[in-house]
């Protein structure tokens, strides 16, 4: 588990960890260990970054998707100053903002099993780890509606978000319980995160704003 420098939680606060066993293929394991080496050089950042009521989130305008900002930042950062520096640098260069970090809200670690395990045989398992903080917008007025790959950046209400999230776990969830769809690595690389993610993300709706989202 790839834990942030000790001085985020003296700053910010004593992070919820949130453990996630999840049951795959043997097949869809071995691709996701095959891209878990990408995974062990960054930090992965996600933002839920406020401005007055609403959230910035990524999304098509009519597709009903919607994700927040997520950022790898290098595990190699020594200090906190260096990982607020970083990490406010790649909001500023993304979306125009500057903001305030307010909370390390969630810790999620998620381990990925084989449903044909083999005693003894460390290689049954592949890890992902996701850091959820929570931010203030100072100057939303600047946003960029920057085109991503997944969408115009836009401030939106979080149950909006919410209820997009809860689809995007659902649909990810069935892909890795059937294995996987594409056999392909970068593909499966993805799911893995977009499940890690978008579980995150609920429970820390769950926690934030009390809602009772519903289990798949």
């Amino acid at each position: 588990m790839k834990e942030l420098p000790r001085e985020v939680e003296e700053r910010y606060g004593i992070v919820l960890g949130v453990v996630l066993p999840v049951t795959v293929s043997p097949t869809q394991l071995q691709m996701l260990r095959a891209a878990e080496t990408e995974s062990e050089k960054n930090w992965s950042i996600v933002l839920l970054i406020f401005s007055g009521a609403n959230v910035m989130a990524h999304g098509e305008t009519d597709s009903g998707r919607l994700r927040l900002p997520e950022f790898r930042i290098p595990s190699d950062l020594l200090d906190l100053d260096e990982f607020e520096a970083t990490l406010k640098e790649k909001v500023f260069l993304e979306y125009g903002l500057k903001i305030d970090l307010s909370r390390y809200l969630m810790l999620g670690h998620c381990t990925f099993m084989s449903d044909s395990p083999v005693e003894g045989d460390e290689s049954d398992t592949s890890s992902r780890t996701l850091h959820l903080f929570t931010a203030r917008a100072l100057n939303s007025d600047d946003l960029v509606a920057k085109e991503q790959p997944i969408g115009v950046a836009r401030l939106v209400k979080p149950n909006l978000l919410a209820d997009s999230l809860q689809r995007e776990w659902a649909d990810v969830r069935a892909q890795l319980n059937t294995g996987g769809t594409s056999q392909n690595m970068r593909d499966d690389y993805n799911a893995s995160w977009a499940f890690v993610r978008s579980r995150l993300v609920a429970l820390a709706f769950q926690k934030l704003f009390g809602w009772e989202l519903p289990e798949v």
